[in-house]
């Protein structure tokens, strides 16, 4: 099982047979997913008719353990002003692209026949075929260990606080998310001394919150958060590093906790 990023350039479809009675323009779009994933869509080829080119617009699909058996589908679209409609679709088999190395991954280009069921377009299942280029790279392991935090903001009514920590990166093709555990009583200057593992690919920074968790209202309420850019740790491999916490609402900063990455 692989977690990573597919890149999807869509050149164009040729040779679109319509099964639609009007005559109008046809402005087409390509939708894409990956089993269950959030599909993603093209931009529109306008008036492309029965040839729409789509110029390698390049697509980002996110696959891990939850869709990694799964094909690529791909839909060619005609957009109209009273509703969109499937124009035909394909899939592609992702798995080869998957058994590749990282030192032999390469972009290779798929031609997807496009069919449709044979009740819309008169008995006629083939309505064209969708060009495009497919390329997968393979995530990478970073850990975050988060250590120990001093001289927090003090927040909560009960005078007591229980912090953690969520780190989160954002990326073109998925945004990911960890926490640690509480540290019950930890007050101002908690430990947690907890590895979180990320899979990243195309994620330049991270973002660290630290929040407190009520345990009677479960109410989580944020001390403050801080950016980190991942290019040393990419240059060198490992970065121990002080973060300062900020919060909206004061103009002063603190001395957080200790992150190794």
């Amino acid at each position: 099982v692989k977690t990573g990023m597919f890149v999807v350039k869509i050149i164009e479809c040729t040779n679109i047979q319509e099964q639609f009675k009007d005559k109008r323009a046809m402005h087409s779009f390509v939708k894409l997913c990956i089993g269950n994933g959030i599909g993603k869509r093209s931009q529109t080829a306008e008036d492309g008719g029965n040839n729409p080119y789509f110029g390698e617009e390049e697509v980002l699909l996110w696959v891990d353990e939850a869709n990694c058996f799964d094909n690529l589908k791909v839909g060619l679209h005609r957009q109209d002003e009273s509703g969109d409609s499937l124009i035909g679709g394909g899939d592609v088999h992702l798995l080869a692209y998957m058994s590749e190395s990282k030192a032999h991954a390469t972009e290779r280009e798929e031609i997807v026949p496009l069919s449709i069921s044979p009740e819309i377009n008169a008995g006629n299942t083939a309505v064209g075929e969708m060009k495009m280029k497919i390329h997968f790279l393979e995530a990478g392991t970073l850990k975050a260990k988060i250590l120990c935090a001093k001289y927090l903001r003090k927040v909560g009514m009960t005078g007591q606080m229980d912090p953690y920590v969520l780190i989160k990166a954002d990326g073109n093709g998925s945004s990911l998310t960890e926490t640690t555990k509480p540290d019950k009583d930890g007050g101002t200057d908690p430990t947690w001394n907890e590895e979180l593992t990320l899979m990243v690919v195309d994620h330049h920074r991270v973002e660290i919150e630290c929040y407190d968790h009520d345990i009677l209202t479960n109410a989580h309420e944020k001390i403050g958060s801080a950016y980190f850019s991942l290019l040393p740790v990419y240059r060198t491999g490992y970065v121990d590093v002080w973060l300062q916490l900020k919060h909206e609402n004061e103009v002063s900063h603190r001395n957080c906790w200790l992150v190794s990455l």
